[in-house]
């Protein structure tokens, strides 16, 4: 075995090692090897740093190619249309190759999975005739553009023969029972009472869209929470009421605790409901109407929260879209509420009794003469 204090010759002269000698050398030699390890660490967790995640910053759409004028019921087709990225890694834009041509029901099914990479095409409902609007969507970005639905042209069909005229046949007229049927009085007295969340899920894409903007615009601010109520989202920091979302008609509306009167000669068009019972806290509303608006809110939502020091945190962006669902899906989980009014099926009712009583009075009256 090899003695590791065994004299050594330097120049022809000899040396003797101690054993403190040897111990404080071993453990330079030691150390050394310690930094040495710590520096390849610290290179390696500076690339790992460094190395970024691929996200998507924006997506455009050029459809000038595409087709935009359909038929009502003919099948949609999205040929020509032009998709382009650009990620957060590289400053150019790239050009989508392939992507997935899908209906609002098959998108609804792989977001609820979860499985949304990649770029799809949501396909506009086109049985029906109107402007509609086509979705494209790309990890969590979004894009649109219009498209046109016309009625089809109805089929001419050739005359019948006209069949040889029959001998009028005279029959005394019966008297016919007065009825009204119960499906016609509810026709003439039903309403829905929708909520937030039905309200939401019947708005257009591009509402949704905004909606998803300025929510997480509201959320990435620390302390910031949600509740979800009939009419009303609502947003409190801590205690605070600091926004709500609602809908006027079909219009998507932002409340705030801001002072309408100084906003009034600048770029945000905002209206003053403070005489609003149910708006006391939050009496300056502004309507979300295109994009540039939902830019504007979370503008106005930065000037609310700097009044309570909030931290804007940098939170992942959550989509929230969801597909369209009819009156009768929203009844059944809820979210829609059927309501008869009782004074106007009575009206109704009185109406079509009295309606009834002078067609009957007529035909005795044709009978006397």
């Amino acid at each position: 075995m090899m003695n590791l204090l065994a004299p050594i010759t330097v120049g022809g002269q000899e040396f003797d090692w101690d054993t403190t000698t040897a111990v404080f050398w071993l453990l330079i030699i030691q150390a050394v090897l310690i930094v040495i390890e710590i520096a390849v660490f610290a290179v390696l967790i500076a690339r790992t740093r460094k190395k970024e995640t691929r996200t998507v910053l924006g997506l455009s759409l050029d459809a000038k190619n595409a087709k935009k004028e359909f038929v009502a019921g003919e099948q949609f087709v999205c040929e020509g249309l032009s998709i382009t990225v650009k990620y957060n890694t590289d400053p150019e834009r790239e050009t989508v190759g392939a992507y997935s041509v899908v209906t609002e029901e098959d998108y609804g099914r792989i977001a609820a999975r979860g499985d949304v990479t990649g770029c799809y095409v949501i396909m506009p409902d086109l049985s029906v005739a109107g402007t509609k609007t086509v979705v494209v969507r790309y990890d969590h970005t979004s894009a649109f553009y219009p498209v046109t639905v016309t009625e089809a042209e109805p089929v001419a069909e050739e005359p019948a023969a006209e069949p040889l005229p029959a001998e009028p046949v005279r029959e005394a007229p019966a008297a016919a029972p007065t009825v009204i049927e119960e499906e016609s009085v509810r026709a003439g007295s039903v309403r829905y009472d929708k909520s937030f969340t039905a309200r939401f899920i019947q708005s257009e894409d591009e509402v949704k869209v905004w909606y998803t903007k300025i929510k997480n615009e509201l959320l990435s601010y620390s302390k910031v929470r949600e509740r979800v109520s009939w009419k009303y989202e609502n947003y409190r920091f801590g205690k605070e009421p600091v926004a709500k979302l609602s809908f006027r008609g079909k219009t998507l509306c932002l409340l705030l605790p801001l002072d309408p009167k100084e906003l009034s000669e600048t770029k945000y068009k905002v209206e003053d409901i403070s005489d609003m019972a149910s708006a006391e806290d939050l009496p300056c509303m502004y309507r979300i109407k295109n994009d540039r608006r939902a830019q504007y809110a979370c503008e106005l939502i930065a000037r609310v929260m700097e009044r309570y020091d909030s931290v804007k945190t940098e939170r992942e962006m959550v989509d929230y879209f969801v597909p369209y669902e009819g009156v009768v899906e929203l009844i059944e989980k809820g979210l829609i509420k059927r309501k008869v009014s009782t004074y106007e099926a009575d009206e109704f009712l009185r109406s079509r009794q009295s309606e009834a009583a002078a067609a009957k009075a007529d035909e005795d009256g044709e009978d006397g003469e």
